[in-house]
């Protein structure tokens, strides 16, 4: 399954557009891809990115998890950025139940997840960010929330 599909343009031209999937909701193997750091809405975003490993029709799908930070490295997109969050952020509780309590709260990074399986929810969004309902065509999938380690870090 490709989250990448050619459309059309005004003068013809093919040009490539970011398309997200839309899956069943429920709770998926995942398989952590990579981060990034962007400003959406003008508020910095720690994003990770996962693949459904759950054999099925799923299989494969790319979708995000977006979490909100205290401030990121960069304005633009940073794959691999750096980012600052809190203790009573959605990132660290989700990292704590993943995890663990870490030693030290400084220490922590989405690198973390490399190699890993995850168990997470994934959720079909239904509704925009100005709280109007999305046409069925243009709903799309999310990653609602990680529940824990399923396989990979030792």
């Amino acid at each position: 399954m490709s989250n990448v599909l050619a459309m059309q343009t005004q003068d013809g031209t093919g040009s490539l557009v970011y398309a997200t999937p839309l899956i069943p909701p429920g709770v998926y193997l995942l398989a952590f891809r990579n981060h990034e750091t962007v400003w959406q809405f003008r508020s910095p975003k720690l994003v990770l990115w996962f693949s459904v490993a759950t054999p099925g029709p799923a299989l494969g799908a790319v979708l995000c998890r977006y979490y909100a930070v205290r401030s990121v490295a960069t304005k633009s997109r940073a794959k691999g950025g750096q980012f600052q969050f809190g203790q009573k952020s959605d990132f660290y509780r989700e990292f704590c139940r993943v995890f663990g309590a870490p030693a030290r709260i400084d220490r922590i990074s989405p690198a973390s997840y490399r190699n890993t399986v995850v168990l997470g929810e994934v959720a079909t969004v239904t509704m925009g960010h100005d709280q109007q309902p999305i046409p069925e065509g243009a709903k799309y999938s999310k990653v609602a929330r990680l529940i824990s380690l399923e396989a990979g870090r030792g």
